[in-house]
C-alpha cells in the first residue's frame, strides 16, 4: 500500500542537495530518510525513482493500529512537508439483527449480514448455525447473495422456526471477519426474562455437588431478587434439601457482597 508524496515545483537535482524523509505522528518516528529505511519495522519502505519528484512510502500488510498522519519532509530550511492521513479499514461482516434475537415459535426467522469495508465483494458467503453450515445442512434454511453497489448482501431465511433452530448463526464470508447473533425461540407464553431464570433454576437442580450448588445459588438468588421472582426459589428449596429460610440467608449474604 504506497503512500504517496510529491513536490511539482522541485527539479531532480534540487534532490542532489537536499534527503525527503518520512515521519509518523503518532509516535514522531522517523521511518525513512532518502531511499534508507530507519525502522526496525520492515514493513516501511522508501521509494524514488530518478528523475522523478515523488517519493513513495511503502507499506506491506497494513493494519488498523497504522491508522494516522504521517508527514512526508525535505530538509530545507524552513522545512518543507506534506500531511497525510492514513485510515486503515478492517473488512466485516455485520448482522442487522445485533447480536441477540427473540422470536416467537413457529415464526420466520430472517437474518441479514452485508460485508462493509472490504475492496472487493466476496467470492463466497457461508451461514453456519452453531457447527452446522446453514446453507447445505440445516433444513429449510434458504440463503441468497447479492451484490448492491460493490457490497456483499447475504439474507438467511427459515419459515416457521422450532425451538431446535435456537443457536448462535455465523456469517461468514470469504475476505472479511465474521459476525455472530444468538437466535432465541420462544415457546408460547414464554419471554427472555423467564428463559434466564428457567436456567438458573435448573443449573440448581443438577448440580449434586453442595460447593457446585451453592455458587450456583448466590448466582441464581442475585437475578431473582433483581426481577422479582424470589418466589421461585421458595418452590424450587425442597428440590435443594434446604429450607426457604437457608436460600433467604444466602441471597442475603450474596446481596451484601454485591452492594
Amino acid at each position: 500500500m504506497p503512500t504517496l508524496c510529491a513536490f511539482p515545483r522541485l527539479t531532480q537535482p534540487f534532490f542532489l542537495f537536499f534527503l525527503v524523509s518520512w515521519v509518523r505522528h503518532r509516535d514522531i518516528h522517523v521511518l525513512t530518510v532518502g531511499r534508507f529505511t530507519f525502522t526496525n519495522d520492515d514493513r516501511f519502505e522508501a521509494h524514488h525513482e530518478d528523475g522523478s519528484n515523488e517519493w513513495v512510502l511503502k507499506l506491506r500488510y497494513p493494519t488498523t493500529n497504522d491508522s494516522g498522519i504521517y508527514e512526508c519532509q525535505i530538509n530545507t530550511k524552513p522545512t518543507r512537508t506534506q500531511l497525510i492521513t492514513l485510515d486503515v479499514v478492517e473488512p466485516q461482516a455485520v448482522i442487522t439483527a445485533g447480536h441477540e434475537l427473540y422470536l416467537n415459535l413457529g415464526s420466520r426467522l430472517q437474518l441479514t449480514c452485508r460485508v462493509v469495508n472490504a475492496p472487493t465483494t466476496s467470492e463466497f458467503l457461508l451461514w453456519y448455525h452453531e457447527e452446522k453450515v446453514a446453507n447445505y445442512d440445516v433444513e429449510h434454511v434458504e440463503v441468497t447473495m447479492s451484490h448492491v453497489n460493490g457490497t456483499t448482501v447475504s439474507t438467511l431465511t427459515l419459515e416457521e422456526a422450532q425451538v431446535h433452530n435456537s443457536g448462535t448463526y455465523t456469517c461468514s464470508p470469504s475476505n472479511a471477519r465474521e459476525a455472530s447473533v444468538l437466535v432465541h425461540v420462544l415457546r408460547a407464553g414464554e419471554h427472555p426474562a423467564a428463559m434466564q431464570t428457567n436456567a438458573s433454576i435448573s443449573c440448581l437442580l443438577r448440580l449434586p455437588s453442595p460447593s457446585l450448588s451453592t455458587i450456583c445459588l448466590l448466582c441464581s438468588c442475585c437475578l431473582l431478587q433483581q426481577t422479582g421472582l424470589a418466589s421461585l426459589l421458595r418452590a424450587h428449596s425442597s428440590a435443594l434439601s434446604m429450607s426457604f429460610a437457608t436460600v433467604a440467608t444466602a441471597c442475603a449474604v450474596t446481596l451484601v457482597w454485591v452492594s
